[in-house]
């Protein structure tokens, strides 16, 4: 890799620049740090022996005091109690682990190194939360307020968009239009962007604000269908990316490269609330439901009724082909 000067004379880097610089920064801080190579996805076996084809990615593992009470602190290996941090994420925040790297091979290039599996204090993985609050009137008109923490694909539009220092009036615009192809009239009124915050250990966070004119769909001469705030939260989660349009017959033969195990190399930690207020003499009379589940690829479940929770956690691992048709059974459910 290039020097640590390199990434400030042309203002660039990948991740082994900004992990050199940052180290060069906390040395001459008294702060001892040490590169972590690791994997982020899509290697069904871990390394036996050291090697660079079977890492993607650099992070850089920091020995702070108190370090080892962080929810980012390693449990384990040549680092143990040492801070993961990864410096190549923008949004990255100080003290929570690095996203998707919980349970991978990490390879330690410093004293006492080799290879280790990786696991923090709190499990890395990559965490969206959405809060959505709706009030109802009885025109059938929704005022809401969502709040969309962590990983979610608001923060990666912000990002792609270089979105993140401009005006409120500009973010409005830039999440209506990228809302309205999946809620035809929805009006974004509010707009939001907060920075990770170290010192309360809560990552980037946005918040926005507005209404539906039509929000409700009739399904009987005395009843109505709300199907917005689960449209709206399932786009803030990245529901659509991860479940497939179609599941693949039983019957078709497996393709070749279909060989045991079948891996998920994402982990995904997401949490989804609703609290819905109705007119006068309203009432929820059927809600979505969701069957408890607890496999190994998957723990989800939901509680609530007018005022909903629902938590998921999609790990990453190796899982025999066999069990292909019912983990697609269960991301559907």
């Amino acid at each position: 890799p290039a020097p640590p000067s390199e990434p400030l004379r042309s203002l660039s880097a990948d991740c082994k620049g900004k992990v050199l610089l940052l180290q060069a920064l906390l040395s001459t801080a008294g702060i001892e740090s040490v590169p972590v190579l690791c994997a982020t996805g899509g290697y069904q076996d871990a390394p036996v022996v050291p090697t660079l084809l079977a890492f993607d990615h650099v992070v850089l593992a920091i020995h702070l005091p108190e370090s080892a009470a962080e929810p980012g602190a390693l449990t384990g290996g040549p680092g143990e109690g040492w801070l993961l941090f990864d410096p190549t994420d923008s949004l990255a925040t100080l003290g929570l682990p690095p996203s998707n790297l919980e349970g991978s091979s990490g390879l330690w290039l410093g004293p006492g190194g080799g290879l280790f599996p990786i696991h923090t204090r709190r499990p890395g993985c990559s965490s969206i939360e959405a809060a959505l609050a709706v009030e109802l009137s009885s025109s059938g008109e929704a005022q809401w307020t969502l709040t969309a923490t962590g990983d979610s694909d608001f923060r990666a539009s912000l990002t792609a968009s270089s979105l993140l220092q401009e005006d409120a009036g500009q973010l409005r615009r830039h999440f209506q239009d990228l809302l309205r192809p999946t809620l035809p009239g929805l009006a974004v009124t509010a707009a939001r962007f907060e920075p990770p915050d170290a010192r309360a250990l809560r990552p980037v966070r946005v918040t926005l604000g507005g209404s539906l004119p039509a929000a409700l769909r009739p399904a009987d001469g005395t009843h109505f269908m709300l199907p917005f705030p689960t449209t709206l939260l399932g786009q803030v989660l990245g529901l659509p990316a991860i479940i497939p349009a179609r599941p693949p017959s039983q019957e078709r033969a497996p393709v070749p490269w279909q060989a045991e195990p079948r891996y998920q190399g994402t982990s995904l930690c997401l949490r989804a609330e609703l609290s819905l207020t109705l007119p006068a003499g309203w009432s929820v009379v059927a809600r979505p439901e969701l069957r408890p589940i607890a496999a190994p690829w998957l723990t989800a479940g939901m509680e609530g009724a007018s005022a909903w929770r629902l938590d998921a956690h999609i790990a990453r691992g190796s899982f025999a082909r066999e069990s292909t048709q019912q983990r697609l059974a269960d991301l559907e459910a």
